[in-house]
């Protein structure tokens, strides 16, 4: 996976999709509204004077970015860890694209009774 990622991923340059870059908009809007309100902006006090180099040496805050960051292959997921695990699992439970989680996946209709013949409901 490693030797994958060094040749083949290098060869591509990838990014993050449109919603991925709205969502970190929104999230970095909603961070930088959290911290402007925990941050109450308290009243200049006429007794202390602020110095204009003082004013000047706090940071502006930082700019929003709105391009889409570049996204590698990451090898550190539990997917990538349990990959080993896969062919032992196999004989076991069989292979992972037979299966399906959704509860109604084998068309059983939970409605009707079961039925023990083909003609059981008529007798």
């Amino acid at each position: 996976m490693r030797d994958f990622k060094k040749t083949t991923c290098a060869a591509y340059k990838t990014f993050e999709l449109p919603r991925e870059t709205a969502a970190r908009g929104r999230r970095e809007q909603r961070a930088a509204a959290a911290r402007a309100a925990a941050a109450p902006a308290a009243a200049p006090d006429p007794a202390v004077s602020v110095a204009p180099a003082a004013a000047a040496a706090t940071p502006p805050p930082p700019a929003k970015s709105t391009s889409r960051k570049e996204k590698t292959l990451n090898l550190n997921t539990y997917k990538f860890h349990a990959m080993g695990d896969y062919p032992s699992t196999i004989p076991l439970f069989g292979p992972t694209d037979i299966y399906s989680s959704h509860t109604r996946s084998w068309g059983f209709d939970t409605s009707q009774p079961l039925i023990r013949g083909k003609n059981a409901m008529y007798q």
